[in-house]
């Protein structure tokens, strides 16, 4: 990660009207570069069932038949922020 400053140095040159040297300030940008260990996350995925509770009038009964599975992609998404890691976007 770069770790950047503005400095103030000397920027002299000789005047070749007079001969003589002239000096001025002029900012020059000075980085360092940092390394940093970025750690890895794997997400953590798991599968529940969930089950529901079906209401409905007594007139339509509910009759047990036989099981219809079928595959369901839900993302939940937690981020848990440790002290210590950073994380830039």
């Amino acid at each position: 990660m770069p770790d950047c400053r503005t400095e103030m140095v000397d920027h002299c040159r000789s005047d070749p009207r007079t001969g003589d040297e002239v000096c001025d300030k002029v900012p020059r940008q000075k980085c360092d570069i940092d390394v940093e260990t970025n750690t890895k996350m794997t997400p953590e995925t798991k599968c529940d069932v969930v089950e529901r509770i079906v209401c409905g009038p007594e007139s339509c009964p509910l009759v047990e038949m036989d099981k219809e599975c079928k595959n369901e992609v839900k993302e939940v998404i937690d981020l848990i922020l440790k002290a210590g890691i950073n994380m830039l976007y």
